[in-house]
């Protein structure tokens, strides 16, 4: 047999395995499309309706933060998706929102260097970090709401008192313009990346690098730590997921699937991982078995950020298409979405 009828006769043994995999793959991934739909009103002054690129959900699971481009954030009751408040202060992009799961209070930042923490009984501003060196990209509390932790473009993290606002201790991060950063459920632990797509781990109470990983061959956009705090999952414009060991940085699995970037990140369950991407689908994955269970459509944009709340099943995904989407899922996060969520659908 020549060489070349060789060659050829394994490249159509690959194009069929390819296909076969391909049907496989899209007849075993249930795809969901019955959600809620939150659209923040038409800004008068831009004349269109601002992209989202951030969204939280309150520790009570009754409201729900929407951040965007157009300076405002919007915070609407998830009871029955009224508009509870503009909050206005930023003058520029708002890129995070994040609430004190104790106090109740809310936290937002952005491109004005600027980060606001919002009483929302009144809907006012209860205190403001002003002149901030960088713009912010990501910040998060810490579970019991004392260390507030944001990153930018430079490459450090900082920690302030979630109370007083006081700066507490300044971190070197593994590279320049962090995306992305979490903190794991017990509060000891942090993990943040960005642009060369290094993730690095330090212990909160002394700020000791405890692991530093390769998370994405490109740049890092996505952090999550698993509810037991055992794993933590990093997605980026490497189009893979990798999964790593929370302890000691091994990796446990490496999720793939369609050529997509992952934007966002959050876990739903144990062992259960939520992805949005530059696709405009967002994904379930149950980890253990390396497969993707379900697919969240409706999304007419790049899905950029996520919120779970554990004791309802609801996830909002927000997207670029201008709207955030309401997804009720089961409590094991498989994506058993409650058809009732369905019957009536909320276009604001």
């Amino acid at each position: 047999m020549s060489h070349t009828l060789w060659r050829r006769l394994r490249a159509l043994a690959g194009l069929l395995l390819c296909g076969w995999a391909s049907t496989a793959w899209s007849q075993t991934v249930e795809e969901i499309s019955d959600s809620r739909v939150i659209r923040p009103d038409v800004n008068l002054h831009e004349g269109e309706p601002p992209v989202v690129s951030a969204v939280a959900i309150s520790a009570d699971g009754t409201q729900l933060a929407v951040a965007g481009d157009d300076h405002i954030v919007r915070l609407w009751n998830l009871s029955d998706c009224s508009l509870l408040y503009d909050l206005k202060s930023h003058t520029d992009w708002v890129r995070a929102v994040a609430f004190d799961p104790v106090t109740g209070w809310l936290a937002s930042a952005g491109d004005d260097h600027r980060i606001h923490f919002w009483d929302l009984k009144t809907g006012r501003t209860a205190r403001t970090l002003a002149d901030h060196e960088q713009v912010v990209n990501c910040l998060g509390f810490s579970p019991d709401g004392s260390i507030l932790a944001l990153a930018g473009h430079g490459a450090q993290i900082w920690l302030y008192d979630g109370r007083s606002g006081k700066p507490l201790r300044e971190l070197e991060a593994p590279g320049r313009d962090v995306r992305a950063l979490a903190i794991s459920p017990d509060g000891r632990t942090l993990a943040a990346g960005g642009q060369n797509g290094r993730v690095r781990v330090w212990n909160l109470d002394d700020g000791e690098v405890l692991f530093e990983v390769t998370a994405d061959r490109l740049r890092a956009r996505a952090l999550a730590f698993s509810p037991d705090g055992t794993q933590l999952a990093t997605g980026g414009d490497g189009r893979m997921i990798h999964v790593f060991d929370a302890n000691d940085g091994a990796e446990i699995v490496v999720l793939t699937g369609p050529p997509a970037k992952n934007l966002a990140l959050i876990y739903s369950g144990d062992g259960m991982l939520v992805s949005g991407g530059s696709d405009n689908i967002v994904r379930v994955w149950e980890v253990a078995a390396s497969r993707q269970v379900l697919r969240l459509v409706g999304h007419t944009g790049s899905v950029t950020s996520l919120a779970f709340h554990t004791e309802t099943g609801l996830l909002a995904s927000g997207s670029f298409d201008t709207s955030v989407r309401l997804w009720n899922l089961a409590g094991d996060g498989r994506g058993n979405v409650v058809r009732q969520a369905a019957k009536k659908k909320y276009e604001k």
